[in-house]
């Protein structure tokens, strides 16, 4: 009988989440697979680097034995083949100096969860969580070895809204601010 593997899976806290796609599967670019994704943007050195890191390795020792270091050394900052990437690969909005963990789900597995701070389910009509976003989220890392090559992923599971940050690369956030001040005279119906 096989070895049965125990999953790894980590918590992130407060980490700022980029491109959600939670709620309708989509294609990369328009090709592959329909997936839900998410990526999560890390602060290098912090609690949530460590569970990262240590959740990969646990992952690799499991699939890998003795060989784990090695095989993750060859694919550590391959784009195509590792989960964790440094920010500085690309020129999106907060990911200067960060570490990136792309996180995915399969369209088989159904839509991930996404709640909010009371536990309570999120949809996509709530406009949350968006690149920008506070969230908690709880991913489960595993390894890929078949035809295709090794690779490290990691697996999308739950995110929870935690607070508003600054939105990526859109709008400003739409607030009533400044217009308890706004008079109306007569010219403002011309």
């Amino acid at each position: 009988m096989a070895e049965v593997k125990e999953k790894v899976i980590v918590f992130l806290k407060k980490v700022l989440i980029a491109f959600p796609t939670l709620y309708v599967a989509q294609q990369y670019q328009g090709d592959g697979k329909f997936k839900y994704s998410a990526k999560f943007i890390v602060t290098p050195g912090s609690v949530n680097d460590q569970k990262v890191k240590a959740g990969i390795l646990k992952a690799a020792t499991q699939a890998w034995g003795a060989k784990a270091a090695t095989y993750l050394a060859e694919i550590v900052g391959q784009k195509q083949t590792y989960c964790y990437l440094s920010g500085d690969m690309k020129t999106h909005d907060g990911y200067k100096g960060n570490m990136i963990l792309s996180a995915n789900r399969r369209l088989a597995d159904r839509a991930p969860l996404v709640i909010d701070q009371a536990m309570n389910p999120l949809t996509q009509a709530s406009g949350l969580p968006y690149s920008g976003a506070v969230v908690n989220a709880k991913v489960e890392f595993w390894v890929q070895d078949n035809a295709s090559g090794k690779g490290m992923r990691a697996g999308l599971i739950t995110v929870q809204f935690d607070s508003h940050g600054r939105a990526f690369g859109g709008a400003s956030e739409a607030t009533d601010e400044g217009f308890a001040e706004v008079a109306e005279t007569a010219e403002d119906f011309v």
